[in-house]
């Protein structure tokens, strides 16, 4: 199907600014020489790949340490379908401005990606890549090998992330095992270590991962988890897991620093839009666990002596191919235990900050107005400038959880 037209500018978002290009005539030999060096120089110096380093529980970049405000970003047209239908090229200059807008300073892929023009127009905005080169063992591992070459010595990438909660999926392969994943996961952590040493490898988990399956991989650097329970990050402690191996709170962050002193990061988070058991749009709720949430892990930031190095969340903008068709935008929940607030059902296409069409919602500002934990090092760090005061609105109405059985 054809690609739909573009949205109209939204208003309450800065308009993409022009690069404004200095062109100096020279007024002689040596003159114009010394300028052709200091613009080789320049443009050299902005091509170096970032240098990323694990520090204990923290995550530096370029030796400061930086707390991750994210977003998982997934740009896919109505009508098209994943993975086909990615369209970083095409979406990339809009949706950096309002990534750049909400403070975000890294996202999160399901693919990667390996266009150095994307990665230019997201370093431009200050926005780093946790650039996934492996998730679907269907996939030969060595295509990681050509993802990491591809943009390996870009500066816009912060780290490589292997899987997406593959302890449920297992590797998106139904002939695997949680171990036969492991495995895959392991050889391309070794794959990507042979080929570049200037960033870290990191995997993804859904909820924390047990003892046993840290020690098998323990050439992992960074260890992200996907978790959705409402409004905390605690499980409830009638969980096996917790009772017999953890034997402590539940909160994912403390019982973290029993498990590793290796950094960790909440790979999704968030709320959808949708209210499945009253059927109806409820964006305010949806705000206000953004908020939430993000400040619990604002709470556990390892700049200030916690276990997370930030969150990324899910997600930045609606996508429609999940449920029914592709260009209908479906309402249907899902029961899977756990599960986001208020309703504690899992609405596919409603989880964005903005709509397809990148009209924010509420939540886009309630993120926005939430700031990131910033190490006192990164005043001379390449940072998003903060977001103007007129870009926020009022923060929302607080609503009164509902009691669910789950």
């Amino acid at each position: 199907p054809p690609q739909p037209s573009p949205p109209a500018a939204d208003p309450r978002v800065p308009a993409p600014t022009a690069q404004m290009a200095v062109h100096s005539r020279p007024r002689g030999g040596a003159l114009g020489l010394l300028a052709a060096l200091a613009a080789l120089m320049v443009a050299s110096a902005a091509a170096k790949p970032s240098n990323v380093t694990v520090q204990g529980r923290k995550l530096l970049v370029d030796g400061v340490p930086v707390h991750l405000k994210g977003v998982n970003w997934n740009p896919i047209p109505v009508g098209r379908t994943h993975p086909q239908g990615l369209d970083y090229p095409g979406y990339v200059a809009r949706d950096s401005e309002h990534m750049k807008a909400l403070g975000v300073n890294a996202i999160r892929t399901y693919e990667c990606v390996c266009d150095p023009a994307v990665l230019d127009e997201l370093h431009k905005k200050g926005v780093y890549v946790l650039n996934t080169v492996f998730a679907n063992a269907h996939e030969p591992l060595s295509d990681v090998e050509r993802k990491v070459n591809a943009v390996k010595d870009h500066p816009a990438v912060l780290m490589w992330v292997l899987g997406n909660e593959w302890n449920y999926n297992n590797c998106y392969h139904e002939g695997l095992t949680h171990d036969g994943c492991l495995k895959y996961i392991k050889e391309a952590a070794q794959i990507v270590k042979r080929l570049d040493s200037k960033h870290p490898v990191a995997t993804i988990y859904g909820r924390l991962p047990e003892p046993e399956t840290i020690k098998q991989l323990s050439i992992i650097d960074v260890w992200g988890v996907n978790y959705y329970h409402g409004l905390h990050f605690t499980a409830e402690l009638k969980d096996v897991h917790w009772k017999t191996e953890l034997n402590g709170t539940g909160n994912i962050f403390d019982e973290w620093a029993k498990l590793s002193g290796l950094p960790l990061f909440v790979g999704e988070y968030g709320a959808d839009s949708w209210d499945t058991l009253n059927d109806h749009y409820d964006a305010e709720s949806q705000a206000f666990a953004v908020a939430t949430l993000t400040e619990e892990i604002n709470n556990h930031t390892s700049l200030e002596g916690g276990t997370c190095i930030g969150g990324m969340i899910f997600e930045f903008a609606d996508e429609w191919w999940k449920a029914g068709t592709a260009s209908t935008h479906e309402t249907t929940g899902y029961d899977w235990g756990g599960g986001p607030y208020p309703d504690m059902r899992f609405n596919e296409e409603w989880w964005g900050l903005l709509d397809i069409d990148r009209n924010p919602r509420p939540a886009y500002y309630a993120y926005q107005r939430v700031p990131r934990p910033v190490h006192s090092a990164a005043a001379n760090a390449v940072l998003p400038p903060k977001p103007p005061a007129t870009a926020v609105a009022p923060p929302p109405r607080r609503l009164a959880p509902l009691t669910v059985q789950v």
